[in-house]
């Protein structure tokens, strides 16, 4: 399953149409599409740690972890690749192109970022998994120390 995450200026967008839909000022059609690019969010689709872990088995995906060092030692996904956010800009040009690439962090913060930087520096890669680690740990998937 593949999910959708929104940004909180797309809904902003919504109620401001809505408001002018109920009413009798509703302005020209102009003026909204001005609005919809002005308040146009990156859409981030998220994988679930079930769906990551399945395709990342069969190859048709590259796990990439984008904690921290210390947090990379403590545990992480089996055959993931290590790639800090904190180094992330630098160190997107050198990851494997083979594959598409799926981020992950603790929670799902971090890699979403990734994400979003990735589709800024106009790369193809869009996903990541949802609640991250959290997530993966608490569906029993395997995990190395």
């Amino acid at each position: 399953m593949v999910l959708r995450s929104f940004g909180w200026i797309t809904v902003a967008f919504f109620a401001y149409l809505r408001k002018y839909d109920n009413s009798r000022e509703t302005p020209s059609r102009y003026p909204r599409i001005a609005m919809l690019k002005f308040f146009r969010s990156k859409t981030v689709n998220a994988l679930t740690p079930q769906v990551a872990y399945a395709r990342a088995r069969k190859g048709e995906i590259r796990l990439v972890d984008v904690r921290e060092a210390s947090e990379w030692a403590q545990m992480h996904v089996p055959d993931a690749i290590h790639a800090p956010s904190s180094d992330f800009a630098s160190r997107i040009a050198n990851l494997p192109k083979d594959r598409p690439l799926v981020f992950y962090c603790l929670s799902g913060q971090r890699s979403q970022r990734a994400v979003e930087l990735c589709q800024q520096m106009k790369l193809p890669h869009d996903l990541h998994v949802v609640g991250g680690l959290t997530a993966w740990r608490s569906e029993g998937l395997p995990l190395e120390r």
